[in-house]
């Protein structure tokens, strides 16, 4: 696929493309020159496997509330977000529960304020924010990614392991294909649990939870009030808990 110097390729929010093979880029500002979009319908797709190309991701968010949101190009600044409502989350640390929104009000949470610097491609991050279109601008995700377990050292087993991972691609991944392969670690969970804060409240009984080939209500710690599907979106954090630490499983956008 050639993008010529004066020419753009727009993907529409219910659209997506695959390109198999290259693409050359040749727009003077490479980030104007591939542009997905998204609104209430959805978020434009791209899989692709060319190394620093440049373009526009959008992400539409929905109603004030608390969104879990990651990254689909490389050094995206924190300096797209308000950031006095933009936390990263320290999963070295204990996790007391959540009795209101993120960062709880009790005596200890992994929640922190990030107020500078750029996101870590493969993190989930918490940001409360009204409706509002987002514009990452930069190279675009693509290959292979490590993600990489951690665990406190003490303190109750299940308050114990939660990460916050986020979909690092300009594409949906499907969780059931990363937890079938042969290096996933056993020991950690495959449950995943997304946050739909659609009333805006940011209580715990607002995360809805996956586990591939079902399982009870709320998943395995009874977190959430309804299961979802296993495609975890574009830009879109995601909590996975683990039972030891320091174990790696591998994400590719093919």
């Amino acid at each position: 696929l050639e993008i010529q110097e004066n020419a753009y390729l727009e993907i529409a929010p219910t659209g997506s493309l695959t390109v198999n093979g290259t693409i050359t880029n040749n727009v003077a500002n490479g980030n104007d020159g591939i542009i997905l979009h998204s609104d209430a319908t959805g978020t434009g797709s791209l899989i692709h496997s060319t190394p620093n190309i440049g373009g526009t991701v959008e992400s539409y968010f929905n109603g004030t509330r608390y969104h879990y949101v990651s990254s689909p190009i490389d050094a995206a600044s924190t300096a797209m977000f308000n950031t006095n409502n933009f936390y990263y989350w320290d999963a070295s640390t204990e996790w007391g529960g959540m009795g209101a929104s993120p960062p709880a009000t009790i005596d200890y949470t992994p929640w922190n304020s990030k107020t500078n610097g750029n996101l870590s491609v493969t993190a989930g991050y918490a940001y409360y924010y009204y409706s509002t279109t987002l514009e990452y601008k930069g190279n675009m995700n693509q290959g292979e990614y490590t993600f990489t377990t951690d665990k406190s050292a003490t303190g109750t087993i299940d308050d114990q392991g939660w990460n916050f991972f986020g979909n690092p691609y300009p594409s949906a991944i499907n969780w059931d294909d990363i937890v079938a392969e042969a290096s996933f670690p056993a020991n950690i969970e495959t449950a995943i649990y997304f946050f739909d804060d659609a009333d805006g409240t940011g209580v715990q009984n607002n995360y809805k939870y996956y586990v591939p080939g079902g399982a009870g209500p709320g998943g395995p710690y009874g977190v959430g009030t309804e299961a979802t599907s296993g495609d975890i979106p574009i830009g879109q954090g995601f909590f996975v808990k683990t039972d030891v630490d320091a174990e790696s499983f591998i994400v590719n956008n093919t």
